[in-house]
């Protein structure tokens, strides 16, 4: 963004523009996320340059199918391109929407304690595959790969502590979990 100044020295008059720090994310669906210097925040931006949704967001992320996701106060959600509320912002984390879901996580609190957990939900905000993976992919082709046990703590990737399995978009497992994880070669599975 450029901000023009009149500067009046000596009785010299000096128009110059001011460039004003801003970081930008790509155009997605003829809207780009951008932060301002000035705020520190993040909105939307039109091609032409115009702020169409307010630089509010500690984050936000380009649109996939019509929608964005973005952070408040340290909570993920997701809005729509008249900058809408569609996802109420609540969850810990969130995946951009792919095929229709987008990977979510939230702490779930059990006899244990509280644990994150990833699920998957569609863009109604519904819950489709359930939050009870330690760790999930996206769902290109309509298949993602989830992890099941510590794969993604503290502890280094160890064949002996993770289960590695196969979902469609229902959440139902089409490959079953395994302690040894799985080679992909031009599509095709294999251990």
């Amino acid at each position: 963004m450029i901000k023009k100044a009149i500067v009046i020295i000596l009785g010299l008059t000096m128009s110059f523009a001011i460039s004003v720090t801003a970081f930008a994310i790509d155009f997605s669906e003829g809207l780009a996320a951008v932060m301002l210097n000035d705020y520190g925040n993040f909105g939307f931006i039109d091609k032409t340059g115009k702020v169409v949704i307010p630089i509010e967001y500690q984050r936000a992320y380009s649109f996939s199918e019509g929608l964005a996701v973005v952070v408040l106060n340290n909570k993920w959600g997701v809005i729509d391109k008249a900058g809408i509320v569609v996802i109420p912002i609540k969850y810990l984390g969130l995946g951009s929407f792919s095929e229709g879901l987008a990977m979510v996580h939230r702490n779930i609190v059990n006899t244990s304690g509280s644990i994150t957990k990833w699920g998957f939900i569609d863009k109604t905000g519904k819950v489709v595959v359930p939050l009870k993976y330690d760790s999930v992919t996206d769902f290109p082709d309509g298949i993602a790969v989830v992890f099941k046990e510590d794969s993604f703590g503290e502890k280094q990737f160890d064949e002996r502590k993770i289960q590695m399995g196969f979902i469609d978009k229902t959440g139902k497992i089409i490959l079953p979990f395994k302690n040894k994880p799985f080679d992909v070669y031009n599509g095709i599975f294999s251990t």
